[in-house]
């Protein structure tokens, strides 16, 4: 029959527009059999695919010095395979006829943890994240029928950040020193949905002799896409917003940093001293008194962190003295996501068809036959160029089980391959098969489990997962797993994980030692509450 799409082959969905991650699409793939097929040999699959589609433009200089030409490069990469195989030769007991029209109706399960479509340019160039479904007869004639599809709302919990001070010598002209300012903040949660708002508050400790003349909050969306070692992006403002100018961020006088200078100088500015800084400036950015609210757009890409594609967001705080190189500076980074009100379809609206059955005449419906029910594969090699990535989905393994033994290695193999490590082990949890091991994990075994999780906003939520289940999770795992984890997470990571800790009451001094002194002053709440309830 060759390898072409064909007219006489439908795919017929009973759903319509944007499709959420996690749901189930139910349909029929309605097919014609051509005059002259060997009605003996007929098979059908169905495919759902979702993959990395990107080109990047680029420039190279012709052998013979006449100028640059630009050229295109292609790659592909799947993030999600499923393949379904409805009919075979070998199981269909129907007697089909050339001629005949016959309906196959299916239902395939959306993974819960695809990223959301998009599709971006720049350049001349793109990087897309694209969906379709594919029904196959064996032969090679095909359809698609593409999908967009809504990555599923988060479950788990907020990811504050409460970012630690950085303090900025002032100077004019490079040289002349006026002075200290350190400013910190806290955002409530960095994970948002586009449509959101991201709440920001800011503590200011002004210790020179120049005035901040503004305070700006700024979100920025870095998109990047690469193909055998091109790369192509862009970076854009997404929202901005200014903060209000308060006293202490007014320059100091001459009096009052003389007396600055003077304790300083006499050791007064010892560790103590340090602390009732802290202090001061998280009651600042803890009171709410200078806070901005910056509203996600409801066309933001999700943040996405793939084999070809990056899309990154991020915060920064930078407050102008109009001394040019030595503004303070924060950069917080975000996660967006799809809001929660996505994720919840009217429940009353019906779904209408998203295409009608074009073929006239009777059909005859047959039930489909999935054998072993098909398989779901994650990722895969990237594939050069601009053909399809292709699998032959009526050659399927018969056994495509689990591991063949339950062992660290084999569960780092398993979520590894796995579209969602917190889902991953959520599943695991619940097999009984896997549960000596996950009891028995030593401290660097949970490390290796939270350095398979890409995205940082997830890492806590696997580690409280995880440590939920060890047979004796104490204080020395915290302090393994602080040492192994991005700054901006660890004072996330230890307000979370010491309510798991066994031994917190005797041994809490191990994790205490192992933080800075802004995180030992912004914890200390956290350490006392917690101890109420041991």
């Amino acid at each position: 029959m060759g390898n072409s799409s064909s007219n006489s082959l439908h795919i017929n969905l009973n759903e319509s527009g944007p499709i959420v991650a996690g749901s189930t699409l139910s349909g029929t793939i309605s097919a014609v059999v051509p005059r002259g097929s060997n009605t003996s040999s007929i098979g059908l699959s169905l495919y759902l695919i979702g993959k990395e589609d990107v080109c990047v433009p680029y420039t190279s200089t012709g052998a013979s010095g006449s100028g640059n030409t630009t050229y295109y490069s292609y790659s592909k990469r799947d993030i999600v395979r499923t393949v379904i195989p409805l009919l075979s030769p070998e199981s269909s007991s129907v007697e089909f006829q050339a001629g005949g029209q016959y309906a196959v109706p299916f239902q395939v399960q959306i993974p819960d943890n695809v990223p959301s479509s998009m599709i971006c340019g720049v350049d001349g160039g793109y990087c897309n994240i694209v969906y379709k479904l594919k029904a196959e007869v064996k032969g090679g004639m095909f359809k698609n029928l593409p999908l967009t599809i809504v990555a599923k709302p988060p479950s788990s919990s907020p990811v504050p950040n409460l970012v630690t001070p950085v303090s900025t010598n002032i100077k004019v002209c490079c040289c002349i020193h006026k002075g200290t300012i350190t400013i910190a903040a806290n955002v409530d949660d960095t994970r948002v949905g586009g449509g959101e708002i991201v709440s920001v508050d800011i503590g200011c400790k002004n210790e020179a002799s120049a005035d901040l003349e503004n305070v700006i909050a700024t979100i920025k969306e870095k998109v990047r896409w690469s193909s055998h070692g091109h790369i192509s992006g862009y970076t854009q403002v997404i929202v901005q917003n200014k903060f209000s100018l308060t006293d202490e961020m007014r320059a100091r006088s001459k009096s009052q940093l003389r007396q600055i200078k003077s304790e300083k100088n006499s050791g007064m500015r010892s560790r103590g001293m340090s602390d009732d800084m802290y202090r001061e400036i998280l009651a600042a950015v803890r009171d709410g008194s200078n806070k901005v609210r910056l509203l996600i757009p409801s066309n933001a890409y999700s943040t996405y962190q793939g084999s070809l594609i990056k899309v990154q967001h991020y915060l920064t705080i930078k407050a102008d003295t109009g001394f040019g190189s030595t503004n303070p500076k924060i950069r917080i980074p975000l996660q967006i996501v799809t809001p929660e009100d996505q994720g919840s379809p009217d429940a009353s609206t019906t779904p209408s068809p998203a295409s009608a059955t074009p073929l006239s005449g009777d059909l005859t419906t047959i039930q489909a036959d999935t054998g072993g029910g098909g398989f779901t594969s994650y990722g895969g090699d990237v594939v050069d160029g601009e053909g399809e990535i292709t699998i032959d989905s009526f050659d399927l393994p018969t056994n495509i089980g689990g591991p063949t033994e339950y062992s660290l290695p084999s569960l780092l193999r398993e979520i590894k391959g796995s579209m969602s490590v917190k889902s991953k082990l959520e599943e695991m949890i619940r097999d009984d098969e896997w549960k000596p091991v996950l009891s028995a994990l030593q401290p660097q075994d949970v490390v290796a489990i939270i350095k398979q999780v890409t995205l940082e906003f997830d890492q806590p939520d696997v580690a409280i997962l995880v440590a939920s289940v060890v047979d004796n999770f104490t204080c020395a795992y915290t302090v393994t797993i602080l040492c192994s984890v991005s700054d901006w997470m660890r004072i996330q990571f230890v307000q979370k994980l010491i309510s798991v800790c066994t031994d917190l009451r005797e041994n809490q001094s191990l994790i205490v030692n192992e933080l800075s002194d802004w995180e030992r002053v912004s914890t200390e709440l956290d350490f006392a509450d917690t101890l109420k309830c041991v």
